[in-house]
């Protein structure tokens, strides 16, 4: 199988977010409803990237204040690398394709200081991180005509069923990251069906040499 570039989801990828937004949505939610929800039932929520469902689905029915809410209080200073995603990045069966982040945060800017926070800026040119507000789909589609790559020559690596379900329907050959990092649960990830379910970043190396030996 050929593989020209590497797209990557960043928060729970590459970005270790979690914890925090996990703490941050859970004290949001707290102060509307009296209670928060516990891991397992805050990552199963389906609505993510859908602020105003997403956060309904907790009894908060002011979605977009407490998105807003949510981005105030965030400290990107304190996000941290996912354990062996540098490694994974300096590896010749990665580092020497074309790399891309496709995310939804709200802008540019926000996912480069992301990027250099956590110390892999050197990865990434600003001409490969990429944004959208919700739906992927249309943003792989994108990222490839500008790489001129044939879409089943791209490969997209996402924690979340949504990305899954969108670099599907792209064309794309779809990497799920299912661990304690991750936004989404493994059930849901699996349910989404990727072409392959990894449990570790640092696997993604070994998993584009087999598939290249295809």
């Amino acid at each position: 199988m050929k593989i020209e570039v590497v797209i990557f989801d960043l928060d729970g990828v590459l970005a270790d977010t979690f914890g925090q937004t996990y703490a941050v949505d859970c004290e949001i939610i707290r102060k509307r409803t009296g209670s928060s929800p516990d891991v397992q039932t805050y990552k199963s929520n389906p609505h993510r990237g859908n602020w105003t469902d997403f956060y309904a689905c907790f009894g908060v029915q002011d979605g977009e204040v407490a998105l807003a809410e949510y981005y105030n209080a965030f400290n990107l200073e304190e996000i941290t690398t996912i354990p062996g995603a540098a490694e994974m990045l300096k590896h010749p069966s990665i580092n020497l394709l074309d790399r891309a982040i496709a995310s939804v945060n709200r802008d540019k800017e926000r996912v480069t200081k992301k990027l250099k926070t956590i110390g892999l800026e050197q990865y990434f040119r600003e001409e490969d991180i990429y944004t959208v507000k919700g739906d992927k789909k249309i943003l792989l589609a994108q990222i490839c005509e500008e790489y001129i790559v044939i879409l089943r020559h791209a490969l997209f690596v996402s924690d979340t069923a949504n990305d899954i379900n969108a670099g599907n329907q792209a064309g794309v050959y779809t990497v799920a990251i299912g661990n304690e990092y991750s936004y989404d649960t493994s059930a849901m990830l699996l349910a989404a069906n990727p072409k392959s379910l990894l449990n570790d970043i640092s696997e993604l190396p070994r998993l584009i040499e087999k598939l290249r030996a295809q």
